[in-house]
């Protein structure tokens, strides 16, 4: 499959996911040693030229190429603005020593799945019918994940997928190209016959609100100040024990990012991505 071949394939597929529905979509790129590069909300599908004009672009740029598997209702990525909730999707990566399932294994079936890499498969579920309640959906999509043995970071309705058949460049040295091995996109999954987890444990919170959150006017304890200049161990693991330890103190998830953005355990450089962390912390501890 020459080049054009290959975009004209990946093109399809996203048109495939993003289906009949109007908003807004989002193509974030990663260049390896740079910040993430979230990009402009393009329209769907009105905006579809210039969807299709932004991947031919980054193509052999040497970035990593991601799309959002759903499609919003505003030009901000944040899961209370999905709209479409008849879409699941999971990160079919290894996992805490586990091995994915193949894609012959993968059950139910999904409609679009595809390789990223030796291993590594992303996969997206058409529904016959839509989970209205994003409680519902959350907790359908934490509980598919998890049946298949994903990364629990993929079940979050702001997620960002590879696109598929794009080019991998985690070894700058060895890039890849991704593979589809399934799109069809009349395969619809009876919700009914899908794992679900107690919807009603389950809450998402939005970056937006540990950004622009409410601030509790606690002051940050000296511990934090310390181990947020000074960590001891890896930036990840003080990280996550920082923010464990404010919520734990009655900090609220604003109060987190701000303590911690700028210091030394905020590997990121970059906004979102520690809010990101942040969220999911919240996430987790709220189940």
């Amino acid at each position: 499959m020459n080049r054009e071949e290959s975009i004209e394939l990946s093109l399809k597929m996203l048109a495939a996911i993003w289906g009949d529905a109007t908003g807004y979509v989002f193509l974030p790129i990663l260049h390896r040693g740079k910040p993430w590069d979230e990009g402009p909300a393009f329209h769907w599908p009105t905006g579809k030229a210039y969807v299709e004009q932004h991947v031919r672009d980054h193509w052999n740029s040497g970035v990593v190429q991601y799309f959002t598997p759903g499609v919003y209702s505003s030009p901000n990525r944040a899961a209370k603005n999905l709209l479409t909730r008849d879409r699941l999707w999971a990160d079919l990566d290894s996992n805490d020593g586990r091995h994915p399932p193949t894609p012959a294994d993968v059950n139910p079936a999904p409609a679009f799945l595809w390789r990223t890499s030796p291993g590594n498969h992303q996969a997206v579920w058409v529904l016959s019918s839509s989970l209205a309640d994003p409680g519902v959906w959350l907790g359908t999509n934490k509980a598919l994940t998890d049946k298949l043995g994903g990364d629990p970071h993929g079940q979050s309705g702001s997620k960002v997928l590879r696109i598929p058949g794009s080019w991998h460049h985690k070894d700058p040295r060895k890039p890849l190209r991704g593979r589809v091995i399934r799109a069809r996109r009349s395969m619809v999954t009876d919700p009914a016959t899908l794992p679900v987890v107690a919807a009603q444990t389950l809450t998402e919170v939005d970056v937006a609100d540990v950004i622009d959150g409410p601030r509790s006017g606690r002051p940050v304890p000296g511990k934090v100040r310390w181990q947020s200049n000074a960590p001891d161990g890896p930036r990840h693991v003080v990280l996550g024990r920082l923010i464990a330890y404010l919520l734990d103190n009655g900090h609220t998830p604003a109060d987190c990012f701000h303590a911690l953005r700028g210091s030394v355990v905020d590997k990121w450089d970059d906004d979102t991505r520690l809010a990101q962390d942040i969220a999911r912390a919240v996430s987790r501890r709220t189940r």
